[in-house]
Order: C-alpha cells, then structure tokens, then sequence
C-alpha cells in the first residue's frame, strides 16, 4: 500500500484546504533551518498567519499533530515536537 502524503490524510478532510496548503509550506519550510533559526522563523510565520486570518481551533490542532505524527520519520518528530514546545500552551 503506497503512503499517502499528510496533508491528503482522510482525518484532515474537514479542515480548509488553504490551512494544509498554510501548513505544508511551513513543514517544507521549516525542514531547512537549525534549531537558531527555528524561533524567528516561527515567529515571522505567526505574523504571516495574523495577517492572512488563518486561525485553527484546539480540534483542528489536535487532529493536525496527530496526522503529522503518524506521518514522520523519527528525525521530523523530533522537529515537530521542538515546534509545538515553542507554541502557547
């Protein structure tokens, strides 16, 4: 059975596509920086997504991780956990 990608996960269905397409450029983005460049980075992103209006709901995160969890390799679960302990708790 072929992998699919995250972002076409059948738990992501219900979440609008410019959120993923949002988060996609964030995981390709993100996936060449250090961990130095990860906070202004992210920082820069947050302002990005203030300013577009993009907001997701404590359920659509919750399902967002989860996807992305069961679709990482160690290496990118290691950057996915150092992301979300940079985000407010």
């Amino acid at each position: 059975m072929e992998k699919i990608p995250w972002y076409q996960d059948p738990a992501l269905a219900h979440i609008d596509q410019e959120k993923l397409e949002f988060l996609q450029n964030l995981v390709f983005d993100s996936q060449k920086l250090n961990s130095n460049e990860m906070l202004p980075y992210m920082l820069a992103m947050a302002s990005k997504v203030q300013q577009a209006g993009i907001t997701f709901t404590s359920e659509e995160m919750k399902i967002i991780v989860d996807v992305l969890k069961e679709h990482s390799s160690p290496e990118e679960l290691k950057r996915l956990n150092m992301l979300m302990n940079m985000l407010p708790k």
